[in-house]
């Protein structure tokens, strides 16, 4: 039986004998039609949970103010944006492995890329990215572009189970378990959080500065045993675990 792809849903047919296909490769039209069938669910409201921290934080006026920017006849002093004419690079070349190579690292199998300063602007390539762009100073958020590709690459293959996601760009995993502990997490409210039984030592090293108490969960070769969770949350005894809340954070 041959793939189909039937009003751009992305998945393949059941084959009677071999069971399911893989899934042919998905467009974001695609998934937008997945996503309508499925009925993606909104998130619970997560700003319960949030510490005080966060919910005193403001967006930057400096920021906000950026949508001005593009006001003909607007002279900005704020940003103070470098010229990319100074920057001392005019080109990068790198040689990289590719899907129609099997990603094979042998020199001969390499495809060399070249990224220019002012590729953007001249119209060179199809990219979105050049060295004017990328050696400059950019969004908050990060790059704007790779933003856009982690967010992509997401929803093509990982289709979280929510409608109302979003990715955001950190230093790393600790920068960002660091950072979600803050928003979700208050030692003066005894929170604590749920890990597996035997569990990464920086997660741990992270949250004990910050006065939130880890609890394990048992787990075997698959991981956390989610029925060992539901009961360790549904007899949680405040009193027996030194005065630490149920936890909300996993």
């Amino acid at each position: 039986m041959a793939p189909t792809n039937v009003g751009g849903l992305g998945l393949v047919a059941e084959d009677v004998h071999i069971g399911r296909q893989a899934p042919e490769p998905l467009t974001l039209e695609g998934i937008r039609t997945r996503r309508a069938k499925a009925g993606k669910l909104d998130a619970p409201d997560r700003v319960l949970l949030g510490h005080p921290e966060s919910a005193a934080r403001k967006p930057c006026v400096l920021k906000q103010a950026a949508k001005h920017l593009k006001k003909p006849g607007l002279v900005s002093l704020g940003g103070g944006l470098p010229s990319s004419d100074n920057f001392p690079f005019e080109s990068l070349s790198m040689q990289v492995p590719t899907p129609a190579n099997k990603f094979s690292q042998h020199a001969d199998r390499l495809k060399e890329v070249t990224i220019g300063k002012h590729d953007v602007r001249d119209g060179v390539g199809e990219g979105v990215l050049d060295l004017s762009i990328a050696l400059n100073y950019g969004q908050s958020i990060g790059s704007a572009q790779l933003l856009r590709w982690v967010t992509e690459h997401t929803e093509l293959v990982h289709d979280p189970a929510i409608a109302d996601w979003r990715c955001a760009l950190t230093i790393g995993s600790t920068g960002s378990l660091e950072a979600a502990y803050r928003m979700f997490g208050d030692r003066a409210r005894g929170d604590g959080i749920l890990t597996e039984e035997y569990s990464f030592s920086t997660a741990l090293e992270t949250a004990a500065p910050l006065g939130l108490r880890v609890f394990g969960v048992p787990m075997d070769e698959q991981g956390l045993l989610p029925e060992k969770m539901d009961e360790l949350l549904s007899n949680w005894d405040e009193e027996a675990r030194g005065g630490a809340r149920r936890p909300r954070v996993l």
